[in-house]
């Protein structure tokens, strides 16, 4: 499946399916917390500093080592206790009061100092986090009193989600903020796990601390009997592979999407459900791109069935995103695809780009001033992707445009979209981030280019930053109806196109979660 949720499917590894050869996943016999929990991701985590990666697979190891201030519940999306035992919030500012006793797995107290240095160091534009702007807003600051025990983060421009925003943020430890390069593959926080092992490519092993008493509400601590001992994170990259190895009880969980669901529902137990998006392109406007041409984009927007791609790249199982944050909890549910994207349209597609001057040749491909109308398209590598690519390919053709596949693995579109010296390496790219605030996805709609921003499609969209600025001056849900509106201008210019998406299930064998819908050091427990 695609996962570009912040990617890859290729064959499986003989190492990756032998490594647990011997060896059984879960708890001992007496149900105690002396078992392995085993979960296959099917991307290598990369790098695992959670201010430096958006890439969903780091995501998914970091949720062990790491604690948040607050705790949203996934389902109701009601904060909760964490690392702060109370908070007050405004859309300016949001005062913390952090609980006593949190320690780092070097047994230094986490101090109210140490929390204020990791949105500030976020926020310093020299550090070039991935985050910035993303979990924490951009002009955020962060001060400390530590006899108080209080953190408190201002923003200058009022913020709609500003306590959801901070209060997820994964918190690091100081020599973490020190040297950047000592979390790119070790743990540096207060969380249940520590990270024990890493082999890129193959498996990340952790194991449990002592003394670990403030999770979440209804959350393990170090004592829990059914928390296990340790955790095995594998990467197999064959979706096939994975299920397998999930049935034969070698794994506890994984996320199992297109041919091989339906025989993993039938026997597994759903551990967590998510809407993602699978599907969104991005129309890059840079300089001398023939996507910055606003005719070009909707002719592109038009000449594509999004419907059938939808069907294609989910295998079927897929439905309309409708918006850009389709995750769980959720403060803004409205549709605002329906009826802003461009509809269908050949004949339309056909009409612009020739009133754009890009002529058919005797060839039917298309040109102007005897420049080709060839677009560069990256994705992620998949099967269901892969043909997806294709379809949009062939539908490219007989309009006359020439569309070159660029795929490869998460790393390589992450390089190709982030990385300075691949700035304008696409036309077109498939990428979708998904989050559950319509304010998380300003970075990637408007403002800075890479490596200062994340809008490498340099989209500059006045309706759309007028909106999302009025937005901003209103608290939670009232701000819906802005939000909404500022993304249908995105659509409505072709700037960026949601198409599909689909309900994301990771199975469990084995194993329970005692935070519903949440895999997170704190929720896993075995079953005996």
């Amino acid at each position: 499946m695609n996962k570009t949720r912040f990617l890859k499917v290729a064959a499986a590894t003989s190492a990756g399916v032998l490594l647990l050869a011997g060896c059984s996943a879960g708890g001992g016999d007496d149900g105690s917390s002396n078992g392995t929990f085993v979960f296959g991701l099917t991307d290598d985590p990369g790098n695992l500093n959670p201010f430096m990666t958006t890439a969903n697979a780091a995501r998914e190891v970091t949720g062990f080592m790491y604690d948040n201030l607050v705790f949203f519940d996934p389902e109701t999306g009601e904060a909760s206790p964490w690392l702060a035992e109370s908070w007050e919030e405004s859309s300016t500012e949001v005062t913390y009061h952090l609980k006593e006793g949190v320690t780092c797995e070097d047994g230094s107290e986490l101090t109210p100092e140490v929390v204020a240095a990791n949105f500030n160091w976020v926020t310093d534009v020299e550090n070039e986090s991935a985050i910035n702007g993303v979990l924490v807003p951009a002009d955020a600051t962060a001060e400390f009193d530590n006899d108080a025990g209080t953190v408190t983060v201002s923003v200058t421009a009022p913020s709609s989600f500003l306590l959801t925003q901070t209060g997820a943020l994964e918190i690091m430890c100081q020599p973490a903020l020190d040297d950047p390069d000592a979390a790119s593959a070790a743990s540096v926080g207060t969380g249940l796990y520590q990270l024990t092992e890493a082999v890129t490519g193959d498996h990340y092993t952790l194991t449990k601390r002592d003394g670990y008493t403030w999770g979440p509400e209804g959350g393990n601590t170090s004592e829990t009997e059914a928390a296990p001992d340790e955790v095995t994170i594998r990467v197999i990259e064959n979706v096939s592979t994975a299920a397998n190895l999930l049935l034969a009880g070698e794994l506890n969980a994984a996320t199992v999407t297109g041919p091989d669901e339906d025989r993993v529902a039938a026997s597994a137990e759903v551990g967590r459900r998510v809407s993602l998006i699978q599907g969104q392109w991005y129309f890059s406007q840079l300089e001398g791109k023939p996507t910055a041409d606003p005719n070009v984009r909707l002719a592109l927007a038009k000449a594509i069935d999004f419907e059938a791609l939808t069907q294609v790249i989910t295998d079927g199982k897929g439905y309309r995103a409708e918006r850009l944050a389709m995750m769980a909890p959720n403060q803004c549910p409205y549709d605002a695809t329906d009826g802003a994207v461009p509809d269908y349209d050949v004949a339309a597609a056909e009409k612009l780009l020739d009133e754009a001057g890009w002529v058919k040749g005797a060839d039917g491909m298309r040109a102007k001033d005897g420049q080709p109308l060839t677009l560069s398209m990256l994705f992620t590598v998949s099967e269901t992707m892969s043909a997806a690519m294709e379809l949009a390919q062939q539908e490219y053709a007989k309009v006359g445009v020439d569309l070159q596949l660029d795929g490869g693995d998460v790393n390589f579109k992450l390089s190709k979209l982030y990385d300075e010296g691949n700035l304008g390496s696409f036309d077109i790219a498939d990428a979708a981030i998904n989050a559950w605030l319509p304010s998380i996805m300003v970075p990637w709609n408007t403002g800075a280019l890479p490596p200062g921003g994340r809008n490498s499609a340099g989209i500059d969209n006045p309706v759309y930053n007028e909106k999302i600025a009025a937005a901003g001056e209103l608290a939670g849900v009232e701000s819906c109806d802005l939000w909404k509106e500022a993304e249908q201008a995105l659509y409505e210019a072709a700037d960026t196109i949601p198409f599909a998406a689909q309900d994301e299930v990771t199975y469990l064998n084995g194993a329970e979660l005692a935070l519903p819908n949440t895999l997170i050091g704190p929720s896993i427990q075995m079953k005996g």
